[in-house]
């Protein structure tokens, strides 16, 4: 196995995101000083892998019950 570390242009990073997470066999760890945005880019390739039928989406009631 081999490491490789790329830096990503913030309006790039979901749409390389996306395409990485088509290798199943690729472990991914991001590297981020801000958390908060690495949350939102997770959930952005989340949202997209439920459009494309990938994921399957969970109903608004369970999501506001963990609130």
């Amino acid at each position: 196995m081999h490491t490789l570390t790329l830096q990503i242009p913030d309006a790039q990073f979901p749409f390389i995101l996306s395409e990485l997470n088509k290798f199943k066999d690729i472990r991914i760890e991001i590297d981020s000083n801000d958390a908060l945005k690495e949350e939102i880019m997770l959930a952005v390739n989340e949202i997209n892998q439920v459009k494309k039928g990938k994921l399957k989406a969970r109903p608004a009631r369970e999501l506001l019950s963990e609130l």
